[in-house]
């Protein structure tokens, strides 16, 4: 057995003592340690900070370019909002069925238009007359298309098809049908590699056609040969919308995304150039500026955008605190100064681009909701189509 004399507990309390001040030397040295090492890299933090202060304040200048600022340089050049005072020139009636999609010719006389009664009927709008119909096999339509050229015409929907006639040439020479002649149109070509409904049909030149479908994708197709020349994937749903300006094709998507192609690339699976995020949901149409360089927007968010694909930013916006409901159809002046749109309502709206002011507004002018919106190609009049089955002409 081990005895604890009073000079054990002396050396241990000395022992103890001594490892006190051994902890306190060894937390001291660590303190001294990292203020110099905090001293040391307080320059490089500082200079950190300032970067990214700055960098951010340069992006959101130069790139997040806000709502208001294509509104204030309007105000500082002295830009004043202009008004209009469209009016209705014309009533085009023959449809029995909701018409949903309307198209013009190149040369700003004829017009086709697609409904659920089956039929696409071609007009000519300078003499207020029906040109041709056209039975489809499928009634459930949801677009169509007028070829540059004005002999062919396009339409799709519900069954997946797009289906492309010829027309005869009295059509072309804007003349009404012979009834001792064979005038029929020709199915030229059925395109039917589509997953889903196709929701746009348009003409890229004279041969090759754009479709955007339901099944995400949109394909540029060789009419000629049938062949789908590209296919452009990356939407994680339904794509609703399609427009192009030379080379460059942007489409819309109720995944709330703009995405932007490049049609000079051949390939089964082109991947978008930009993507554009701006609305918050579904985005119904999207239509190009003749300048080729800006486009807009209309969103189930009750909102339209116009984008700059040169920066890649949005630089205007169009919103009216009164109209809560989905921009189902839209499209812009050939200027560019104005836009109109339709929303869940019977009416048309005209926006000054510049100021994003309502400069009128035309009420009730159908009897029920709007589908399809088009400025001829020569810039000269509007013309609208309704779930009412007639299409309206305005100058």
């Amino acid at each position: 057995m081990v005895t604890i004399t009073a000079e054990h507990k002396r050396c241990a309390a000395e022992i103890k003592m001594m490892q006190d001040k051994l902890q306190v030397i060894r937390e001291r040295s660590s303190a001294d340690a990292n203020l110099s090492t905090w001293f040391i890299g307080l320059p490089n933090i500082v200079f950190l900070y300032i970067f990214i202060r700055s960098y951010s304040l340069i992006y959101s200048s130069c790139m997040n370019v806000l709502p208001s600022t294509v509104t204030k340089v309007a105000q500082d050049q002295a830009i004043s909002p202009r008004k209009t005072e469209i009016q209705t020139r014309r009533m085009l009636s023959g449809h029995f069925g909701k018409i949903y999609s309307i198209a013009w010719a190149q040369n700003s006389i004829c017009l086709c238009s697609a409904a659920q009664d089956g039929k696409l009927i071609l007009w000519n709008c300078q003499d207020n007359i029906k040109l041709h119909s056209i039975s489809l096999r499928s009634s459930w339509v949801m677009s169509c298309g007028y070829s540059p050229d004005g002999r062919l015409v396009s339409s799709g929907g519900l069954d997946n098809i797009v289906t492309i006639h010829s027309l005869p040439e009295n059509v072309v020479n804007n003349q009404r049908a012979d009834p001792k002649l064979d005038t029929t149109p020709r199915i030229k070509a059925e395109l039917n590699t589509h997953d889903g409904y196709i929701s746009s049909c348009a003409f890229y030149g004279n041969d090759k056609i754009i479709t955007s479908s339901g099944d995400s994708t949109c394909t540029l197709f060789d009419i000629e040969t049938l062949h789908a020349q590209s296919t452009y994937v990356g939407h994680l749903q339904d794509v609703m919308s399609a427009s192009f300006h030379g080379s460059t094709l942007i489409t819309g998507s109720i995944d709330t995304t703009v995405r932007l192609w490049d049609l000079r690339a051949d390939g089964k699976s082109q991947k978008a150039a930009m993507i554009f995020k701006a609305h918050e949901s579904d985005v119904n149409v999207v239509q190009f500026l003749r300048n080729g360089t800006s486009f807009m927007s209309g969103s189930d968010d009750s909102t339209c955008r116009l984008f700059d694909i040169r920066v890649g930013r949005q630089l205007n916006y169009y919103h009216n605190q009164k109209l809560l409901t989905s921009v189902h159809c839209l499209d812009v002046s050939s200027s560019g100064r104005y836009l109109f749109t339709a929303y869940e309502t019977p009416d048309i709206c005209v926006w000054d681009t510049l100021h994003a002011t309502q400069v009128q507004h035309l009420e009730s002018i159908h009897e029920s909701q709007l589908s399809s919106l088009r400025v001829s190609p020569d810039g000269k009049c509007l013309a609208s189509a309704s779930w009412d089955h007639r299409i309206k002409i305005y100058a």
